[in-house]
């Protein structure tokens, strides 16, 4: 038995609006933007049901890596999927959408899709408002489609979910074809509450277009916020780095050039952080 959710983007005018859809309200969660109420969902919609985590997994056609994700999870245990929530957020798939490729493997437990209309270049922030945004646990351990999960990681994150205003981050990995270990700790795995989350400001919009820093930024909003910190996720078992290369790098440039510099003006002061989210088209449509 496995039950999949799809929410699915509807045709919009998404172009001619120069705002997101919503901004930071009560209780650090999104609220309608004022000058544009009418395009908000709330985020109540989904139900957490059993789960206590919500992984959340940025997708943009990455059909070989949804086979593996669904083969790990079908091979969990149902005490450990009665406790998860797969979330996939499909970053605007010109084909190969999310939700035809993850409802033909047939996953086990509970598996969500929300797709985003636009084929926005590198909306690596926005996919991951959208995830903060529409997750129904409390915390979010948000992945890179790149990167496999073993139920010891799993475990690991659902023991050490932040109490605090804090950011785990830092999460080391091993190669999935030799099991070596990488030189380097992913830059832009975390684990978090939503409340956290939604203090530190999210991710900013504003470098979407353009690669990189998207995670910097985030990192850079938590050590402002009053008493949020980052912390290391030395202690976890590490994610395993399946190398195939990702199908949007193929189309948009990976100069971060720009980012840098709109990054480096924020932290000095020089320019404001973004305070809207969501600048593009989704709505719900359940499927059962």
């Amino acid at each position: 038995m496995h039950r999949l959710l799809v929410f699915a983007a509807t045709a919009s005018a998404a172009k001619q609006q120069r705002c997101g859809c919503a901004v930071i309200g009560a209780n650090a969660s999104l609220a309608a933007n004022p000058a544009c109420p009418e395009r908000f969902r709330g985020h109540d919609a989904l139900d957490a049901g059993t789960a206590e985590l919500t992984v959340a997994y940025l997708y943009y056609r990455d059909v070989a890596y949804a086979a593996r994700h669904v083969a790990a999870w079908n091979a969990y245990d149902d005490a450990l999927l009665a406790k998860l929530l797969f979330l996939i957020v499909d970053d605007g798939s010109p084909r190969d959408a999310a939700a035809d490729v993850f409802g033909a493997l047939a996953p086990r437990g509970r598996v969500v899709v929300v797709r985003i209309a636009e084929d926005l270049a590198w909306n690596v922030g926005g996919a991951r408002n959208l995830a903060f945004h529409v997750a129904p646990t409390s915390h979010v351990l948000a992945v890179d489609s790149d990167q496999k999960l073993s139920p010891a990681l799993l475990d690991w994150a659902l023991a050490h979910r932040p109490a605090g205003c804090a950011v785990l981050r830092g999460f080391p990995r091993v190669l999935e074809s030799s099991g070596r270990k990488h030189r380097r700790v992913h830059p832009g795995v975390v684990l978090e509450s939503r409340r956290t989350y939604w203090t530190a400001g999210g991710c900013d919009e504003d470098l979407v277009g353009h690669y990189g820093f998207t995670d910097l930024a985030h990192y850079g909003r938590v050590e402002k916020a009053a008493g949020c910190a980052l912390e290391a996720a030395a202690s976890a078992p590490p994610l395993v780095y399946m190398d195939e290369p990702r199908e949007k790098a193929a189309f948009f440039s990976r100069s971060t050039r720009r980012n840098r510099g709109v990054l480096d003006a924020k932290l000095a002061g020089d320019a404001a952080w973004s305070a809207d989210y969501l600048r593009f088209s989704w709505d719900f449509v359940r499927l059962s």
